[in-house]
């Protein structure tokens, strides 16, 4: 309060309800704080640590999905409220597809490269075949015969290695949960 030429203060003195004392006494000491501050904190803990290890899991278990060959995504990496392990997990998914990708084009290509060398190699037997009936049956013609029979060999082989590696991918299971 003020007045002309003074300023007074004022104190008001209340009473402690014994409602309150205990709080002071918990506060006054360390130890009983510590006790109850433990006791609050480890529940939280507890449900921390299971928030950010479970995507982790997740990712262990997708990472040996993918080194036992299964190439499905996980969309459950990418979904986790930590921002750095959905980044992780956005990253892991890439990946995945991305293998998955380059093993397609890779089985493609060897389809491909031996349909396309199956053609020259009818030709091949073809004119051999013509050959042999015009003259009567050299040696060399054995011969070219022999190695195109292996060419065919190589090229059937590497057909059945293709459709096996293209079968193994469709039968493949997810074993990401």
């Amino acid at each position: 309060m003020k007045s002309e030429n003074h300023t007074y203060n004022q104190y008001f003195i209340k009473a402690v309800d014994a409602q309150k004392e205990w709080i002071n006494t918990i506060l006054d000491s360390p130890f009983i704080m510590a006790v109850l501050l433990m006791f609050a904190g480890i529940p939280l803990l507890i449900w921390l640590s299971f928030k950010i290890t479970k995507p982790v899991k997740e990712l262990t278990i997708s990472a040996n999905a993918v080194a036992s060959g299964n190439l499905e995504t996980n969309p459950k990496l990418e979904a986790e409220w930590i921002y750095e392990i959905g980044e992780v997990g956005k990253s892991f998914n890439h990946m995945v597809i991305s293998l998955k990708n380059l093993t397609q084009q890779q089985q493609r290509m060897i389809s491909d490269i031996s349909h396309e060398l199956k053609t020259p190699l009818a030709r091949l037997q073809l004119a051999i075949a013509i050959l042999r009936r015009k003259t009567c049956g050299l040696a060399e013609i054995d011969r070219i015969e022999a190695e195109v029979g292996k060419l065919d060999q190589l090229i059937k082989d590497l057909l059945t290695i293709s459709r096996e590696q293209l079968n193994y991918q469709i039968h493949k299971k997810n074993f990401c949960n």
